[in-house]
């Protein structure tokens, strides 16, 4: 593992771009197809975004915040659920 790390990082920028571009993008339209179908999609975009973040800071920025959002999404579910569970 470690030599493929070596040989990555001597990879030059322009490629590793590239490539990171190409998947991330990639795994981001596999998760956006996904999304109205049974599945894992939301995951599969963070995944595309986290791919892409490892090159591109907008995709790092993007990534914050999806996740600041998944956040206030998950507190609001957990405070309804609460609320639900008290009235039965």
């Amino acid at each position: 593992m470690q030599h493929i790390r070596k040989a990555w990082r001597k990879t030059p920028s322009s490629v590793r771009k590239t490539i990171i571009f190409t998947i991330g993008w990639i795994v981001v339209l596999i998760g956006i197809v996904d999304l109205p179908l049974p599945g894992p999609g939301w995951v599969i975009i963070f995944l595309g975004f986290t791919i892409l973040a490892t090159e591109f800071a907008h995709a790092k920025r993007t990534q914050d915040w999806l996740v600041a959002r998944l956040k206030q999404v998950v507190a609001w579910a957990q405070k309804l659920w609460q609320k639900i569970t008290r009235k039965s």
